[in-house]
């Protein structure tokens, strides 16, 4: 009998036992397999093109051809349909980690050297040198509204993961904040949101660039060491240092006529008051009343990729201001050679006011 309560025992202890380890097991999360994240990766692949040299660092777009910088101390301006080397410069810095064009030069961070240069396109001669302390560690780099953008990282930084907003003027460090991942590195700007690469997770993050809150996570191509990013307008490019290529990868970026129609849609032109003076006419003049012509503006060629030119049949002096989609004036001036050089300018949709006395016209046009 004891020993039958004794196994009664034994087993009831072994059934509470037994339903403890159960209510507490949890089952884990299925996390995303390989294969998943390569089929996913691929699906958003348009092109794929070679690096022109190995150990593939930055990338950046200059409007028609990409510039991709290396570990052999040489940056190449490449075409991007098939990678032909169109260009080669030989730099001081033997790592280009930071690569980015504003619009009539190239800017490249020469991590070694601790400091910033920017670059004629033409012949690679310096133009400008931003000096850095040493503790820094100078990566990829973005133009976004006239400022540097730059990651620094903590693999060879004694301050830890920082992305820092730069004055190209000066040099100063306007603001800094702790970005995404554990090793950024490649940055771009698609005229709206920030784009970052993490060279740990094989991650690239979409990020407001006023809250710098991350909106997207997407997965990158080729590997291990996406050192570089840049945006072409309509797609975002990836330089890979293990594959050492370069990708071109659809981030379901709207089409420049599409969102025109979008923007259009959201934003309505402002009314402009044009105060009307008022003209007395005696009955028997009327007859000798002439209707003047219509004063016009014209502007083209529309879209636009460099030279935005206009003509009037009004003389004299145009105030000329340009706004971007966001409602930020980006250009003001006067009317001098009837024409205006947008090259500076990021792709997308922008309203031109002009006045001439008292006449005021608006005009929507698109820049690539």
């Amino acid at each position: 009998m004891k020993l039958i309560l004794l196994t009664l025992s034994t087993l009831l202890s072994s059934s509470i036992i037994f339903a403890q380890c159960f209510t507490s097991y949890t089952i884990p999360e299925k996390k995303e397999t390989r294969k998943e994240r390569k089929k996913q990766e691929e699906s958003n692949i348009v092109n794929t093109i070679p690096s022109p040299n190995s150990s593939t660092d930055d990338i950046t777009f200059d409007g028609k051809n990409l510039w991709v910088g290396t570990a052999s101390g040489y940056i190449y301006q490449v075409a991007p349909a098939n990678g032909e080397i169109l260009k080669e410069f030989k730099v001081a810095s033997q790592y280009a980690y930071g690569l980015c064009f504003d619009g009539e030069s190239l800017w490249l961070a020469e991590r070694d050297n601790h400091r910033i240069v920017k670059m004629d396109t033409s012949d690679g001669s310096i133009l400008k040198v931003l000096e850095f302390p040493s503790y820094l560690s100078l990566n990829g780099l973005a133009w976004v509204n006239g400022n540097l953008w730059m990651n620094n990282n903590e693999e060879a930084s004694a301050i830890g993961d920082t992305t820092f907003i730069i004055s190209p003027e000066t040099g100063d460090i306007i603001e800094r904040f702790i970005p995404n991942g554990e090793q950024p590195t490649g940055l771009t700007y698609d005229g709206k949101y920030i784009w970052t690469s993490d060279n740990k997770k094989d991650e690239i993050y979409k990020l407001d660039p006023r809250t710098h809150e991350v909106l997207e996570t997407i997965p990158a191509p080729g590997g291990e060491f996406p050192n570089g990013l840049a945006f072409d307008g309509q797609y975002l490019w990836v330089s890979n240092n293990e594959s050492d290529e370069l990708y071109q990868i659809d981030i379901g970026f709207e089409p420049v006529v599409e969102r025109q129609k979008l923007i259009a849609e959201l934003i309505p032109i402002p009314l402009i008051e044009v105060p009307v003076p008022e003209i007395e006419v005696e009955e028997e003049q009327i007859l000798e009343v002439v209707s003047p012509a219509i004063a016009e503006l014209r502007i083209y060629p529309n879209p636009v990729s460099d030279i935005l030119h206009f003509t009037s049949n009004l003389e004299g002096t145009f105030e000329i201001e340009i706004y971007n989609s966001l409602g930020e004036l980006v250009y003001k001036g006067e009317r001098v050679q009837n024409r205006i050089n947008t090259s500076r300018f990021v792709t997308g949709v922008y309203l031109l006011r002009a006045k001439s006395g008292e006449q005021v016209f608006t005009k929507r046009f698109i820049k690539h």
